[in-house]
């Protein structure tokens, strides 16, 4: 991210925090639920829904661009699936937009000319060969090396996401590896059911004191591991799960979440779960301001928890910030 976005991320943060705005910094945008994998614990692909055209995607980062969103992640389902996923990147980045994309990999080879101007490419990687191809697919764990080697001789900035479920806790070691070889960071996340669109996932959900264990090797190696994107705060809060703690949100009030088909939600937590308008049907200012009296007891979404720290407007969340959007 560049200097003038990072002075407007804490321009929109003071302004959120003290004058109570509401301004759609960052937005998480899942143009598809379609994806080419079946990963255990997501069921997001078999749930049908409309998608925006071209022209409607464009209508509507136009239209945030103006409100002050300065950072867009693309994620899904499997967003490189759209024909014209090259266009909207370039559009974004047209708007001097922050433009990251959630990836499997297995496209990647197909679209590496197309997404050769993102600035974050998230990749995701559970484990080692074995275990990532179980959890998310046969030759997924392949895929997402050749993404790698790919997106990196291209210049792209690259980071991995990781899924804790009681199949891959042992391997975090070898996931730091991985990333310590590769030169990537990596984002450690909880199995939740944010995905799993009213699927029984029960079978992967890790044993509390298998993954306390895990968690507080993450908070001691965090000290000295320059790998791990995850804030302090963040792992100490997850350290909780599956007990909620109350925290100050900043859902709907400098992040937001699109669904595929245009609906404006404070967060992908509560996508579908709450009243919401559509983006494209009237001005995301006013999508933005219905964004209130939403219920939420806690949240497991690691992206969302470092934005809470960062509203603290601490040193360390301020530091921590860059390895978010390096």
């Amino acid at each position: 991210m560049n200097l003038r976005n990072k002075i407007a991320a804490l321009k929109a943060i003071v302004k959120v925090k003290l004058f109570s705005k509401r301004i759609p910094f960052i937005i998480s945008w899942h143009l598809v639920n379609r994806c080419n994998r079946k990963c255990k614990y997501c069921f997001r692909w078999s749930v049908p829904c409309k998608e925006l055209t071209t022209q409607q995607v464009k209508s509507i980062i136009n239209d945030f661009a103006k409100t002050g969103t300065r950072i867009i992640i693309f994620s899904g389902g499997e967003p490189l699936l759209r024909d014209d996923i090259g266009e909207i990147i370039n559009f974004c980045r047209s708007k001097n937009i922050f433009t990251g994309l959630a990836s499997n990999g297995l496209l990647v080879p197909m679209k590496i000319k197309e997404i050769k101007n993102l600035n974050i490419l998230k990749l995701s990687l559970d484990g080692p060969k074995e275990v990532n191809d179980f959890l998310r697919g046969d030759g997924s764990y392949d895929d997402v090396m050749t993404a790698v080697e790919l997106g990196k001789r291209h210049g792209l900035k690259i980071k991995f996401n990781t899924t804790l479920s009681k199949y891959n806790l042992e391997y975090i070691d070898f996931i730091l590896q991985k990333a310590k070889e590769l030169d990537v960071g990596v984002k450690f996340q909880p199995l939740s059911y944010v995905h799993a669109c009213d699927q029984n996932i029960d079978s992967l959900l890790p044993g509390e004191k298998e993954y306390k264990d895990v968690m507080k090797r993450l908070i001691y190696l965090k000290k000295s591991n320059k790998y791990i994107i995850n804030s302090l705060f963040a792992l100490d809060y997850l350290y909780n799960w599956p007990n909620y703690k109350k925290l100050e949100c900043c859902g709907g009030r400098i992040i937001c979440c699109i669904s595929p088909n245009g609906y404006l939600y404070p967060c992908t937590m509560l996508m579908e779960k709450v009243n919401a308008l559509n983006c494209f049907d009237i001005s995301c200012k006013e999508a933005i301001n219905h964004l209130t009296n939403f219920p939420c007891k806690g949240c497991w979404c690691t992206s969302t928890l470092d934005l809470n720290c960062l509203m603290t407007l601490r040193q360390h969340a301020v530091l921590n910030f860059k390895r978010l959007f390096a």
